[in-house]
């Protein structure tokens, strides 16, 4: 049981990596350079002070 819940973790894990990268990607091609290196201070914004502990 515990191998398969840390199985199925890892795919969930894979998946949404794979899709934040790829929104990443988009977002980056849309703002272009300048607008994609001020965006990783921009989502960690907008993350609740807890979650990056």
């Amino acid at each position: 049981m515990a191998i398969s819940w840390v199985v199925g973790s890892v795919v969930v894990g894979l998946v949404v990596c794979g899709v934040v990268a790829r929104a990443d990607r988009a977002a980056a091609r849309a703002v272009g350079p300048r607008g994609a290196a001020a965006l990783p201070a921009a989502v960690l914004a907008l993350l609740p002070a807890d979650s990056t502990r």
